[in-house]
């Protein structure tokens, strides 16, 4: 039967060379490091309590809620990206890349249940742009030559459907910010990445839509709220759907301190030294055209650590409207969903993830089970 590659022989202008293929996540390629975007400077005032405190307990508040979680719904999105094979268009040579997407929300409607509420898991590729050259838009050439793919008696033996091709520019290679040339994978990924997000982006829209949300039922996501539309495949423009995430709580296990300054100095060294079960005051700032409220959080004792950061979160919020992006978000909830997230943190994977401290017990469950939707690297790469 027809592999992958030898239809993209037979069927468009370019040549495939059958080359090593491999999972780009396992090479040294360049990733986000952190879910911070670049550097910000962070606004103080962004809760109503203006008198201003270096750090705030929240572990009475804590106790208060303990077997009562304002947290439902758990949600976090994942990708796998492949390199499967370079392709020649005239006299260049591009990769072709390949990904699996899986984007999972979970509910927790009582103290001993937890399901699946939401599932979307997609296989992808990414192709050079060039690869049209029938004189027609570009949206129909590649959804046409993705229908065509998808008759390939192989994928329908094996139950396999590739939802979209991402078609990325092939302009001249440029420098990055840290003065490294720029690599065709990246583009690839990066359009991979931001599939993702618009799923996620989706989930909350679906769940904003089905009245869901409110504030006894909130949406913990894994991660940064940050979307940025300059990349965005839908065109999504989070400014405009920010009344959707008014229940949305963003977590970041994995932050850059030093990318944050207030009052033009870093507050780098107020979050290593942040006390159990404290926060920072709460900051705001804008990114592309949306005001997030943000503070740090730590969920659990600096001991057993590894670094001085572990066991602090990164807390997300987007302001919704006039009245909290004039006078802040109310200090009362910023406590009380403080106090949620400590109560999340066990139990714990000890040993099976190196950022347990900093795990909320039901988004690695979420994350755990959307990876467990992946089918193996051998399968998907013989595909091709």
């Amino acid at each position: 039967m027809e592999r992958i590659l030898n239809f993209f022989d037979k069927n468009t202008n370019g040549k495939c060379y059958k080359s090593f293929k491999y999972s780009l996540d396992d090479v040294n390629v360049p990733t986000l490091k952190y879910d911070d975007k670049p550097q910000i400077v962070l606004e103080p005032k962004a809760e109503t309590n203006r008198k201003r405190l270096k750090y705030i307990s929240v572990e009475d508040e804590a106790k208060k809620y303990i077997g009562n979680s304002t947290f439902k719904y758990f949600l976090d999105g994942s990708r796998k990206t492949y390199k499967v094979d370079d392709i020649a268009i005239g006299k260049r040579i591009y990769p072709i890349i390949a990904g699996q997407i899986a984007v999972g929300c979970c509910h927790r409607p009582g103290i001993s249940t937890f399901k699946r509420k939401k599932l979307e898991q997609h296989f992808v590729l990414s192709l050079p742009i060039m690869l049209n050259t029938d004189g027609v838009p570009d949206a129909p050439f590649f959804s046409s030559l993705i229908d065509e793919l998808n008759k390939n008696p192989i994928l329908e033996k094996m139950n396999v459907r590739f939802s979209k091709i991402l078609p990325y520019e092939t302009e001249l290679l440029k420098k990055n910010n840290s003065g490294e040339k720029e690599k065709y994978e990246d583009r690839g990924v990066t359009l991979i990445q931001n599939e993702m997000m618009d799923l996620e982006q989706e989930i909350v829209h679906e769940l904003w839509k089905e009245n869901l949300l409110n504030d006894s039922s909130y949406l913990l996501k894994d991660g940064s709220l940050e979307y940025s539309k300059r990349y965005s495949i839908k065109g999504h423009d989070l400014s405009k759907l920010k009344r959707h995430y008014k229940y949305v709580v963003g977590v970041s296990k994995s932050f850059n301190p030093e990318l944050f300054k207030s009052d033009n100095e870093s507050i780098a060294r107020t979050i290593a030294e942040l006390p159990a079960f404290h926060r920072t005051e709460a900051f705001k700032y804008v990114f592309e055209g949306t005001t997030f409220c943000v503070w740090y959080l730590r969920i659990r004792k600096n001991i057993f650590n590894d670094h001085q950061f572990a066991g602090v979160v990164k807390v997300e919020m987007i302001l919704t409207t006039e009245e909290e992006i004039e006078e802040g978000m109310n200090t009362d909830v910023i406590n009380q969903i403080s106090a949620h997230l400590i109560n999340e943190r066990n139990p714990v994977c000890y040993g099976t993830d190196k950022r347990w401290a900093n795990h909320i017990y039901p988004v690695y469950l979420t994350e755990s089970f959307i990876k467990s939707q992946y089918i193996g690297d051998s399968f998907f790469l013989n595909l091709f």
